[in-house]
């Protein structure tokens, strides 16, 4: 009996059925696969899968400790939380176990999607805004570079050649009108872009003045010219608003722009980058 089932006719409908099934199936794996990796981090208290490529102290509680004790602590003061570069959730979803309606911005698609994810998997959706852009000095369309904890509005960063388009707002234009009146907590990771991110922002900061931001600032580590040249402009901006900026270490350490005039004069970064500025009835 001769054997067809190797034939053309039998393989073209073979590769025919594949390129139908495949896109049907492989989000149905993806799902899976994100349950099966998902777990309880009982030192936060909720269940959390970081993005591929981000650090393994994300996915095991120990990322960032000092920031999460010190975000922690502002947690309890604050009546809304803004996530600026929430990546996959780690902070959000420490602010929604906390009960703090949350806002998160996040414009990196994997990141997104794993943010919107966690937050589902946690039955937290109903307490949380995402908002899928960029937020820079001008609302538009802009190139993101990079990926997951490292995904950067700067051409070049940690040495990124491949981008993507994604959408861009500003502070002014999502919150400048909202949460007035209340004790807003920010936090602000966008690698590199922090100066063109407050800037954007301005009637926003006016308009609420009793705010806490914790914000990375990058001063040399990934930057394609060895140096952040917004350093200095991004802390006078913040100190011209009324800002007082603290060091994040075992103890918060007060820095003067004095002091960061001469750290940037030496071009010699602090041994952490990851700060605190205050303002109005932060106790």
């Amino acid at each position: 009996m001769d054997d067809y089932s190797k034939g053309p006719i039998t393989q073209r409908r073979h590769k025919t059925i594949r390129r139908i099934v495949r896109p049907l199936a492989l989000p149905i794996l993806d799902e899976i696969a994100f349950r099966k990796h998902i777990s309880l981090i009982p030192e936060l208290g909720f269940r959390f899968r970081p993005a591929p490529g981000a650090p393994k102290s994300m996915g095991n509680g120990t990322f960032e400790l000092a920031e999460r004790r010190v975000l922690g602590e502002a947690l309890t003061w604050a009546d809304y939380f803004i996530n600026v570069g929430a990546n996959s959730g780690y902070f959000t979803l420490q602010a929604l176990a906390a009960n703090v309606p949350t806002s998160a911005v996040e414009p990196d698609r994997r990141n997104l999607d794993f943010l919107l994810r966690n937050v589902v998997a946690n039955g937290w959706s109903t307490n949380v805004e995402v908002l899928p852009v960029a937020l820079s000095d001008e609302t538009g369309v802009v190139s993101i570079f990079g990926g997951g904890t490292g995904a950067s509005l700067i051409p070049g960063w940690a040495g990124a050649t491949q981008s993507r388009l994604v959408p861009a707002s500003t502070l002014d234009r999502m919150y400048a009108s909202r949460a007035l009146g209340e004790r807003i907590l920010m936090m602000i990771d966008v690698e590199g872009a922090e100066y063109k991110c407050l800037s954007g922002g301005r009637e926003f900061f006016r308009l609420n003045p009793n705010m806490m931001v914790l914000m990375e600032v990058g001063f040399s580590a990934h930057h394609p010219d060895g140096y952040n040249p917004n350093v200095l402009e991004t802390f006078a901006l913040m100190h011209e608003m009324g800002f007082a900026a603290f060091a994040i270490s075992d103890e918060l350490e007060h820095l003067r722009l004095v002091d960061i005039e001469a750290i940037t004069a030496h071009k010699m970064p602090p041994r952490n980058q990851n700060f605190v500025f205050r303002r109005g009835d932060i106790p």
